[in-house]
């Protein structure tokens, strides 16, 4: 899905403008790799894999440090190579030297963004998404129990 969009604020003055600036990472990492592995069937650890390439930026307990880093992360996994493609984006530069060097598949590729955009330009987002449903919590859980989010594998309950 591709949507364009135009800048939507007032300006103050003529020629205005917004600076955008971010450290971006795409981390190709072995999937074989038992840290690697870790992170596939763990959400937290993939969490905990992503938060590596940050020590020392933020305390230890300090609330919400993803927010303060501004750090979004997507990946997606190439079973014929045995691949996790992970792209980290952060407003700040990552670390990545505490991942083991044998987890990596190829050496991290770091690149900076640095974009002015002006009131009139035009901007272009893509957007993947992953369509599931929740299944209920079984009969007798504890209260407030979450259910298990399951994928669509049906084009028509894909396309609603």
């Amino acid at each position: 899905m591709n949507k364009t969009t135009a800048a939507s604020h007032t300006p103050s003055s003529a020629g205005e403008a917004a600076g955008f600036v971010a450290a971006q990472t795409l981390l190709a990492l072995d999937a074989r790799h038992p840290f690697v592995a870790r992170s596939l069937i763990d959400a937290q650890d993939m969490h905990r894999t992503v938060m590596s390439g940050f020590p020392g930026w933020v305390d230890d307990g300090s609330p919400d440090p993803r927010a303060q880093m501004g750090i979004l992360s997507t990946w997606t996994v190439d079973l014929r190579q045995a691949r996790l493609n992970l792209v980290v984006q952060s407003s700040l530069p990552a670390d990545w030297s505490g991942i083991p060097r044998a987890a990596l598949a190829e050496k991290p590729e770091p690149l900076t963004v640095d974009r002015t955009f002006r009131i009139g330009d035009q901007v272009a987002f893509r957007t993947v998404v992953n369509p599931v449903h929740s299944v209920p919590p079984p009969p007798g859980s504890p209260p407030k129990t979450r259910g298990t989010r399951v994928p669509h594998t049906r084009p028509e309950h894909v396309k609603g």
